[in-house]
């Protein structure tokens, strides 16, 4: 396929002399893998490095990247190499359970949360970083002293920690860092400020950026805008020609960034004379969206895949619907909640304002997914969840051309039809909602701001997926 004219400028613009670093800001579907992989040849790379967001990725580029001279990697997969192959690491999970000492399951949960904010940051010195944190003195030092620990091979470190020690040995010259003739970073919209430091680290003359600018969908994971933290150092040339979406489609996709998140936003679709409809999507905010359309599939005997295992997707709705049976609740990830639960469980007032567990749960925890999980529970209960599992299960061994995803899920896939579930739609009605309260009389509410903008670009990602029709999407309408 012969190139645009945006993706050979951004390749003649990373060989001009005076140039070591192009960022390209994609829009979804504008071949940036295909830039890339040119942009290889034209340069006849001896050494190049690819890095990928995961396994999965890295793995499926290396067969586009094959006669390149270019190695697909993580950074994960560098980094294991340097420090938990090189000094013996024992990796595996760090949580609350973790740390022994007698404090409250609160400050252990901080703990656990500052250690990974710590090392996905661009901070090499933990008391630095600490110092910008509210911690009490206690925390700080339980902090550094499992850090310590990790390093020692005390206790198991995490993924984050080999990285954040992957880094620290970069900066200080106890590892020689990568070198390459051309060094390429993929999913830049959406990553750690880490990534982007150990990016700049690595040896290379020439380095390029590229991903979606509004893909950027995982803050809860510490990710950050690569872009935006790259811009001082680096050559802008966006791709704004998508070659997946309909023109229709991306017209209305870029008047709903245009107004919403950035004025100067462009988005060219594809002109299809024909087309013929072989794989749909049905993508909802959360799981409890999802779980509502596989009921009326259900009863319609319909079949569909899902994006997630089926147990995945039932795990908070059947937690939440078993909160009465006095059990404790054990899994990863739900320890608020059990934390809850034990209270409303040993106290009588509680009891009294709350008739059940289940409502002192959902009033206390005002979150989406708790919110409308409780919805779920409620409407159908335990037996109908379970009736549901059975027909899920049995239905991902047969061959269907509908798949249900949440919009997270939905990134990096791609669908000759789209259908917008009520709950995204909902997501981003509340979303606007917050904008204007948050930006009244010109006073912004910076983190505020960012986690209901999170709304509108997660709800980007779920439209851009299709290529020929999309439906419900009322914000587009």
């Amino acid at each position: 396929m012969a190139l645009t004219k945006q993706q050979q400028t951004v390749i003649d613009t990373l060989q001009k002399p005076d140039v070591s670093i192009v960022t390209s800001p994609a829009v979804a579907g504008s071949g940036k893998t295909h830039t890339l992989i040119e942009l290889a040849k034209q340069m006849n790379v001896k050494k190049g490095l690819y890095l990928a967001y995961n396994n999965a990725i890295a793995t499926e580029a290396s067969t586009k990247f094959k006669g390149t001279n270019v190695t697909c990697s993580t950074i994960h997969a560098l980094a294991w190499r340097a420090t938990v192959k090189q000094y013996g690491l024992s990796v595996g999970y760090f949580k609350a359970s973790s740390i022994k000492e007698k404090v409250s399951s609160t400050i252990k949960r901080r703990i656990v949360d500052s250690i990974e904010e710590f090392c996905l940051s661009n901070y090499t010195d933990p008391n630095k970083y600490l110092d910008t944190t509210e911690l009490d003195s206690l925390s700080k030092d339980l902090v550094l002293e499992y850090l310590d620990k990790m390093a020692n091979n005390e206790v198991q470190c995490t993924h984050s920690f080999y990285l954040k020690l992957y880094h620290i040995y970069l900066v200080t010259g106890e590892i020689a860092p990568p070198e390459v003739d051309l060094l390429m970073m993929d999913e830049a919209g959406d990553i750690t400020a880490l990534t982007v430091e150990i990016f700049k680290l690595i040896n290379a003359p020439k380095k390029i950026a590229v991903g979606d600018l509004y893909q950027n969908i995982y803050s809860f994971n510490n990710t950050i805008n690569g872009f935006k933290a790259l811009e001082d150092v680096a050559v802008n040339v966006p791709l704004t020609n998508s070659f997946r979406v309909s023109s229709n489609i991306a017209h209305k996709i870029e008047n709903f960034i245009a107004l919403h998140l950035d004025p100067d936003f462009e988005f060219i679709g594809n002109v299809y004379d024909s087309y013929t409809i072989n794989s749909s999507a049905y993508i909802a905010r959360n799981n409890s969206g999802l779980l509502e359309k596989m009921f009326v599939l259900m009863n319609s005997n319909s079949c569909f895949h899902t994006g997630r295992s089926i147990d995945s997707i039932l795990e908070l709705p059947l937690i939440l619907a078993n909160l009465g049976n006095g059990k404790k609740i054990t899994t990863p990830g739900y320890w608020h909640i059990e934390k809850l639960r034990s209270a409303w469980t040993k106290n009588k007032n509680l009891q009294t304002l709350y008739p059940t567990v289940g409502k002192y749960v959902r009033e206390s925890l005002d979150e989406p997914e708790i919110v409308s999980a409780y919805r779920v529970v409620t409407k159908h209960g335990p037996k109908e969840l379970n009736t549901l599992a059975k027909y899920a299960r049995a239905a991902a061994k047969k061959p269907c051309d509908l798949m249900l995803t949440t919009a997270h899920s939905s990134k990096g896939l791609e669908f000759d039809e789209v259908m917008i579930a009520p709950d995204l739609n909902e997501a981003v009605t509340k979303a606007l909602a917050n904008i204007r309260k948050y930006t009244e009389d010109g006073v912004k509410n910076e983190k505020l701001l960012n986690k209901y903008e999170e709304e509108l670009r997660l709800y980007y990602t779920a439209v851009s997926r299709t290529k020929y029709e999309l439906h419900n999407a009322i914000y587009l309408d």
